[in-house]
């Protein structure tokens, strides 16, 4: 309803200029509800303050239309995209419905190791061949961001280091990221005041899954109805680590240490037809703040809590999901809360899968559809 008005119809089409060096893919949108009710709450008044509330603006046929549009480019071991939204297509305005994000992305050092072995190129990697995989990869990334997020202008540079370790039982995550600048956005203190200011920023995670026992190992074949590849069953310890410190141009500064470590179980393989796949992840995450930021968009969420994760077959193709976050922050206003909620309710074959989700808080209904397996080359039996 924010930026629609309510329901919309959505349709992909395939990316123009597949075979250039650009690619560009168009998704419009018919905004349904908003053709129903004869005006839209989704803009706010023209030649008003970026911080004004919207208020009831009268529409044309234009404003019954949207547009994504998404642009991507790859060359000598860089990566551009740009990503732009239209929440209408009347011109008249465009002063308050154009979010645009641009990012371009250059590898400065890419180093692949399997079983010992240094791979020239990243998709020569094949899991079923290898046991262990290391990864060092270094980029250098420019962005810029206008109307997005809570952010009205953004600009700067960063670079992003990554180190990735993986196998049978182990896997390891870490990264660091280096960022630096310009944003302007609302005022933390007073969302109707819009402040500029320069960010210097550091941030760091480290991730490590641990599989500590297995259930079983199956071979895939035409008993799995429910599912397109066999499903890693276990028990997991994830632990993880992360950190962030942002400094700003008036001298204020903001950072937030993370701790979390939780087990992860998975049992069934989603071959039988009832009770046959179980997840469940309880991962209590503490947090320690110092400080704050002078911006909306950026500052730390400090409440330690408890990243709850549930789904479970049912029977047959059918599946039921539950997420959320219990707040454990005995100071906070939502101690003992749910928050973050979400339900989901899927049907999943082993071609395709179908979920719907609804978002507690933000209060939408999301419908995804996954089809698996293009491309695959070893024709055999249907099953």
């Amino acid at each position: 309803s924010k930026n629609y008005d309510g329901l919309f119809l959505m349709r992909n089409f395939d990316p123009l200029f597949k075979e250039s060096i650009f690619k560009v893919d168009l998704q419009p949108y018919f905004l349904l509800q908003r053709s129903l009710i004869g005006n839209t709450n989704s803009f706010r008044e023209i030649d008003s303050s970026v911080t004004s509330d919207n208020v009831r603006n009268d529409i044309n046929l234009l404003d019954l239309f949207a547009m994504d549009i998404n642009i991507e480019s790859e060359f000598s071991n860089s990566f551009l995209n740009i990503m732009a939204n239209f929440r209408t297509l009347n011109p008249d305005k465009f002063y308050d419905s154009i979010s645009l994000n641009v990012n371009f992305l250059r590898n400065l050092y890419f180093k692949n190791i399997e079983d010992g072995q240094v791979l020239e190129d990243a998709c020569d990697f094949d899991p079923n061949k290898f046991n262990t995989s290391t990864t060092y990869k270094s980029d250098l990334g420019v962005y810029g961001i206008f109307d997005q997020d809570g952010i009205y202008s953004a600009y700067g540079a960063k670079i992003i280091n990554e180190y990735k370790y993986l196998d049978n039982n182990l896997s390891r995550n870490y990264s660091l990221i280096l960022d630096t600048g310009n944003f302007q956005g609302e005022s933390l203190s007073d969302s109707n005041v819009l402040i500029s200011l320069e960010r210097y920023s550091l941030s760091s995670s480290f991730t490590h899954n641990y599989k500590i026992f297995n259930f079983k190992e199956s071979e895939y074949n035409d008993n799995f109805n429910y599912t397109p590849s066999t499903i890693d069953q276990g028990i997991f310890i994830t632990a993880n680590i992360s950190s962030g410190f942002n400094y700003y141009s008036n001298s204020t500064s903001q950072s937030i240490l993370q701790a979390s470590i939780g087990p992860v179980f998975v049992y069934g393989d989603l071959k039988d037809r009832f009770l046959d796949y179980t997840y469940i992840s309880l991962l209590p995450e503490y947090s320690y703040k110092r400080g704050e930021s002078p911006f909306a968009f950026d500052d730390f969420n400090n409440d330690s809590r408890l990243i709850i994760s549930i789904k479970q077959q049912l029977f047959g193709p059918l599946l039921i999901g539950f997420e959320s976050n219990l707040n454990l922050n005995s100071d906070s206003d939502s101690y003992g809360n749910l928050e973050n909620v979400q339900y989901s309710l899927g049907i999943t074959r082993r071609a395709y899968s179908v979920d719907f989700i609804y978002d507690k808080d933000d209060e939408y209904l999301l419908l995804n559809f996954n089809i698996y397996n293009f491309g695959y080359d070893n024709f055999s039996s249907s099953f």
